[in-house]
């Protein structure tokens, strides 16, 4: 995507996901990491929640994560 204000700006990306605490549907843990991620300089592009998991023959395991697409520019 491009317009005035980043024409000729190459980026970098990174994607980071963040899990739930066990036994809960809390993703306080991953958070300290993602702010880390941002005071480095990455800014969040886009975000995504969607489920993970198996199940197979009426038994397994499904949870949720949360996707985000940081980018920062290179110089």
């Amino acid at each position: 995507m491009s317009d005035s204000t980043n024409t000729g700006v190459t980026y970098e990306y990174k994607v980071f996901t963040a899990k739930p605490q066990s036994g809960t549907n809390s993703f306080h843990e991953s958070e300290p990491e993602l702010n880390r991620l941002i005071s480095d300089g990455w800014e969040l592009e886009s975000t995504h929640l969607g489920t993970s998991g198996w199940h197979v023959f009426g038994t397994g395991f499904i949870w949720h994560m949360m996707t985000f697409v940081l980018r920062r520019a290179v110089a």
